[in-house]
């Protein structure tokens, strides 16, 4: 079992309906599932394989929904690694 608690703080900060300061990085990933379903069902935008993930756009609004783009694992990992080399952060905290 996860010691991952989720007190009454966290989950407020991730309601649907919170300002951009108050939302963390899970709601905004669920945010995104919501509004376009489940990455799985769609091919990754880098390989064609079947995505895995929602990934965020770099240097794009996290808070749009579609800043993000659906992606497999080994395809998103390098593509946030190739944006750390190149100094830009994936621009929302975890």
């Amino acid at each position: 079992m996860s010691s991952y608690v989720r007190t009454p703080e966290i989950r407020a900060k991730n309601r649907i309906g919170s300002t951009h300061a108050e939302v963390g990085y899970h709601a905004l990933h669920y945010r995104v599932y919501a509004a376009r379903g489940r990455a799985a069902l769609q091919a990754c935008v880098s390989c064609g394989l079947n995505a895995q993930e929602w990934a965020h756009i770099h240097g794009s609004d996290p808070y749009d929904v579609l800043s993000y783009q659906p992606m497999c694992l080994s395809c998103h990992a390098r593509y946030d690694e190739k944006q750390k080399a190149f100094g830009m952060s994936p621009g929302v905290e975890k």
